[in-house]
């Protein structure tokens, strides 16, 4: 793959500009290997937050949360990577 395929820095920090788009990025990489849930992310992200244990996150904002993170990051995230080239 030529580097002109690589992102761009500009598109990198746009990426990553956002703390729940590195959140997501640092929960799904330490997830065990059958993955995380969405619900699980959106909790861990509301208890960081708003200094919170995950378990005492409430539903209705968690809900919220998963909502905005479907709607504005996760697709970001998913065509990020895939434009991004695989180290190999």
């Amino acid at each position: 793959m030529s580097r002109d395929d690589a992102p761009s820095v500009e598109e990198l920090f746009a990426v990553l500009g956002h703390s729940r788009r590195r959140a997501i990025i640092l929960l799904v990489a330490l997830a065990p290997d059958d993955g995380i849930s969405l619900r699980t992310i959106a909790e861990t992200i509301y208890a960081v937050e708003h200094d919170v244990t995950p378990t005492a996150a409430p539903s209705r904002p968690v809900t919220n949360l998963r909502s905005n993170l479907t709607r504005s990051h996760l697709d970001t995230l998913e065509s990020a990577a895939s434009t991004a080239p695989l180290a190999v």
